[in-house]
């Protein structure tokens, strides 16, 4: 059974450039990525996602669906973008990436916290419900601010 993983070594092309993840996973100095290494990366990216996304919705995962649902793709890129930099931190430190490889990680976590809060959703999951925490009855029983006084009197003022 195939390994599934939301980005691809082609979407992280795209996102840094052939030339970045070259420099990034070189390791034999053969000028070939070393596919094992991003392989790696490339599930922690997901299973940092699915991490997150464990918390408010219901299996299976890796998400199955094709193709995969951007917001989930969007944050799997940034967690996979942040780790290659990782990987290399001399290649940060010589090419003055340090400030994309920090906030790379922080986006992710920010845009996976807002999906697990409720602030954004993921609408092309077509395999997926809304999160536990979308929907349902709420009661209202406490003191309100605007009511009429014991005695009938309206409370509103000039309201």
């Amino acid at each position: 059974m195939a390994i599934i993983v939301y980005v691809t070594q082609e979407d992280l092309e795209q996102a840094l450039s052939p030339a970045t993840v070259l420099a990034l996973y070189n390791d034999l100095n053969n000028d070939s990525v070393n596919p094992t290494a991003l392989e790696g990366v490339l599930i922690r990216a997901t299973t940092w996602v699915d991490s997150y996304l464990a918390t408010q919705y219901l299996g299976p995962f890796p998400v199955p669906q094709t193709p995969v649902p951007m917001m989930i793709k969007m944050a799997a890129l940034e967690f996979a973008i942040a780790f290659s930099f990782e990987r290399h931190p001399e290649y940060v430190l010589t090419y003055g990436e340090s400030f994309r490889a920090t906030a790379r990680f922080k986006r992710a976590c920010e845009i996976m916290e807002r999906i697990i809060s409720s602030q954004q959703q993921i609408p092309d999951w077509a395999l997926q419900p809304k999160g536990k925490n979308v929907g349902g009855i709420i009661n209202s029983t406490g003191p309100r601010t605007i009511i009429d006084g014991p005695n009938g009197e309206n409370n509103g003022g000039d309201f």
